[in-house]
């Protein structure tokens, strides 16, 4: 049984860091697209958002969509959280010019979260530990494809025991200004539990 997304054959293709960096080497990966379309046929996260509604998806902002995902709810105190989230180019043209920062191509880069604890405080935050490497700014996904990014919550905030939502929020700067232009995209906020 297919799901709606594949019927309609309307599919994001997902890039993820290790794979955009060797696509962008070799012909800018597009000799690689009929690969990824058979990859993103595999996974419901390749699915509209309406067909994959454990993405928590965010509304559309410029054309633009972010998921967050977490493996589990519930972690104890000072085990790694790590998130999924896909950042996603919903409509058919092309946002060249429009960047987000990067920080690595594997993991911790472009996402602040938004996180309150169950009586509404915001817990501390940090910077995370990033050392030699400087920002690479990395261009928005191409029309109807997505970004997989990986990020660990618990290298930015200090999270203690108890219940918390987090939201991702990813920063998108305008083509040509000197980053000072730019607005955000966000997810659905996602409930955790540290114990």
């Amino acid at each position: 049984m297919l799901a709606r997304g594949e019927a309609t054959n309307e599919l994001y293709v997902t890039e993820d860091g290790a794979y955009v960096n060797f696509a962008d080497f070799m012909d800018n990966g597009k000799s690689h697209h009929a690969d990824l379309l058979v990859a993103a046929r595999k996974t419901h996260e390749s699915l509209p958002a309406n067909d994959f509604p454990e993405g928590n998806w965010g509304g559309v902002e410029h054309g633009l969509q972010l998921s967050l995902r977490f493996t589990k709810s519930n972690y104890t105190n000072g085990e790694s959280i790590a998130a999924t989230l896909l950042l996603r180019n919903t409509t058919t043209s092309s946002m060249n010019g429009f960047i987000y920062p990067r920080y690595t191509e594997f993991c911790d880069g472009p996402a602040n979260f938004n996180i309150a604890s169950a009586s509404g405080d915001v817990p501390p935050s940090h910077a995370p530990l990033i050392t030699g490497v400087a920002p690479r700014p990395r261009q928005i996904p191409e029309s109807k494809t997505q970004h997989k990014l990986l990020e660990h919550v618990e290298s930015g905030y200090n999270l203690t025991n108890g219940a918390y939502t987090i939201q991702a929020v990813i920063r998108v700067i305008y083509p040509g200004t000197n980053h000072s232009e730019h607005f955000e995209i966000k997810s659905a906020k996602v409930p955790i539990e540290i114990k």
